[in-house]
């Protein structure tokens, strides 16, 4: 059952994200904060690796289907993300927001890499600067939406999970 709550409040981010943000001027920079894999991220170290894992798979094949280029990249970047990250689930300190925003920015950087690369697929055409500096602006907007987020998810999942 909580995994079914977790599931559906993914969904609803998927739909939020989809429906909502994909349709809206950024506020500061030229892109949107991934809300995704906030919630995949902060959701993994705080119910470790085996059900992280699994509903970051399917968030990221319902997020493939509804926007995504590439069917199945995210799917498997977060399944990933779920079964690295759920592996520090006992073994960081969860009470300050500051080691799960350094996990947000790592994953960040991965997935803004691996989307970098792939859609950069011939390389005479990649632009270290430009796409270095398109990586620090989603990171930023990530960090600002992932330190606003942290609390509230944290709350909700000590709630779903006592």
């Amino acid at each position: 059952m909580k995994n079914i709550l977790y599931l559906v409040i993914g969904l609803f981010l998927v739909s939020l994200s989809s429906a909502v943000l994909n349709f809206r001027e950024p506020l500061i920079f030229n892109y949107k904060a991934n809300i995704i894999i906030i919630y995949i991220v902060y959701l993994s170290i705080f119910i470790g690796s085996e059900r992280s894992s699994i509903i970051g798979l399917i968030l990221g094949l319902v997020l493939d289907v509804s926007v995504g280029r590439f069917f199945g990249l995210n799917g498997l970047l977060f399944f990933l993300l779920g079964l690295l990250y759920g592996t520090f689930k006992d073994k960081i300190f969860k009470d300050r927001v500051f080691a799960p925003i350094i996990l947000l920015i790592l994953a960040v950087m991965i997935d803004s890499f691996v989307m970098t690369l792939i859609s950069n697929v011939n390389f005479n055409s990649l632009n270290l600067y430009q796409n270095g500096m398109r990586i620090i602006e989603i990171m930023v907007m990530n960090i600002f939406l992932g330190i606003i987020a942290y609390y509230p998810i944290k709350y909700i999942v000590n709630k779903i999970e006592s």
